[in-house]
């Protein structure tokens, strides 16, 4: 008999929790797409979140993309309607402080991290 570890689970609502971490399958998800990490700067980002939870939660997504794209889709969508029928919507109405790359519907966007900014000290501190 095999002893198998899931580090994924379904709850009652069909939506995919990295075991033990209160922590959703499409956050880790969401980091990918928004940010470009690598799984490596998830954990350094989120170091409650292993490497195997990361890699686990990223495996889900690639098997099951389709639906979760969809679903992201479908909530980005519900966010830019509410947000248009808000007079005073900070999504609309952003900060004139807040740089347009950080946008939160900019997606292929991705901010600096403390590990980018050490790495740009190093490499000029060469």
């Amino acid at each position: 008999m095999k002893n198998t570890l899931s580090l994924i689970e379904i709850d009652d609502q069909g939506v995919a929790w990295i075991t033990g971490a209160n922590t959703k399958v499409i956050e880790v998800v969401l980091d990918k797409l928004a940010y470009g990490w690598s799984p490596e700067e998830m954990h350094f980002q989120h170091p409650h979140l292993s490497l195997a939870q990361i890699h686990a939660a990223l495996a889900y997504y690639y098997a099951h993309q389709e639906e979760l794209d969809s679903d992201i889709a479908r909530r980005r969508k519900e966010v830019e309607e509410m947000a248009a029928k808000s007079d005073d919507s900070p999504i609309l109405n952003s900060s004139p402080k807040r740089p347009p790359q950080c946008n939160s519907f900019n997606l292929s966007a991705r901010r600096p991290t403390p590990r980018d900014e050490e790495r740009q000290r190093l490499a000029d501190d060469r």
